[in-house]
């Protein structure tokens, strides 16, 4: 990749977070906790909507614990797992977490630095590249 094209996409990827910046959040953003919902979805779904970095404990199959802070986009359904997708800071990558292994979740008070329409956006076409989307 020439020096062009990465200066034409970073500028093209600014001008992107300057419009999404400008537009009204997507209709059904915001929505309360649903009666009886758990603590942990609450938490996931109101750091969606506030596009807030999460800190999570996750335990791996083995029972294995770690700790991670993630930007939570989207809930997902594989099979009968209900899943977590979401941008990795330490991974650099998007992961997908399943919610009966997040042992425990806390806001971080920071901010995604780029939009969740950004990063739904990448993380579809992630799926899309691997086969999966």
């Amino acid at each position: 990749v020439c020096d062009d094209d990465s200066r034409f996409a970073d500028a093209a990827e600014a001008l992107l977070q300057r419009i999404n910046d400008a537009l009204p959040p997507p209709a059904g953003t915001g929505t309360p906790a649903k009666r009886g919902e758990p603590p942990l979805r609450t938490t996931i779904r109101r750091a969606i909507d506030a596009e807030e970095a999460l800190w999570l404990r996750y335990a791996d199959k083995g029972g294995r614990a770690s700790e991670r802070t993630v930007w939570p986009i989207a809930f997902s359904i594989l099979g009968s797992e209900e899943l977590v997708a979401a941008w990795c800071e330490s991974r650099a990558d998007f992961r997908h977490f399943r919610l009966d292994r997040i042992v425990a979740a806390e806001p971080t008070g920071r901010r995604y630095p780029r939009r969740q329409r950004l990063l739904l956006a990448a993380w579809q076409r992630q799926l899309d590249e691997d086969g999966m989307g």
